[in-house]
């Protein structure tokens, strides 16, 4: 595969995770701004509401790098096979394919959309997304 057809699809997942938790409730952090790099894809950091406090999250093109704000009271919530760090509160989520596609993407929406206070319709959420994201891989 072609570096560039590469790095299309990894931007294309950052952007297709943002949307994402945008159709789920989220919003653009305030002050966030697009970032980009070669290791960044273009993509704001997002805030989202949960069950567990509010999460931000941030996406790249091979990771989506999350985090509570009070990782004691995420804790008590979250299942004890995927806790948050205790000290910093993040809560990441590394793929073994590089760059992520749309099984990655639906991977993130079904761990999310257990800590929502009204969960969302996984594959609807999926579906509408990699539909406007056309680099995004299979």
């Amino acid at each position: 595969m072609k570096k560039h057809a590469v790095r299309e699809q990894g931007v294309a997942f950052a952007e297709a995770v943002g949307a994402a938790v945008d159709a789920l409730g989220g919003r653009v952090c305030d002050g966030s701004e697009p970032f980009a790099s070669d290791l960044l894809a273009s993509a704001a950091e997002r805030e989202i509401n949960t069950i567990c406090g509010r999460l931000i999250v941030r996406s790249y093109s091979d990771d989506t790098l999350t985090r509570f704000d009070d990782p004691k009271a995420a804790n008590a919530r979250l299942p004890s096979y995927n806790q948050a760090n205790p000290i910093s509160g993040k809560w990441n989520h590394h793929y073994e394919r590089n760059p992520p596609g749309r099984a990655e993407l639906r991977s993130f929406v079904v761990e999310l959309v257990k800590i929502l206070p009204s969960s969302g319709d996984v594959d609807a959420v999926v579906v509408s997304v990699a539909e406007r994201y056309p680099d995004l891989r299979p």
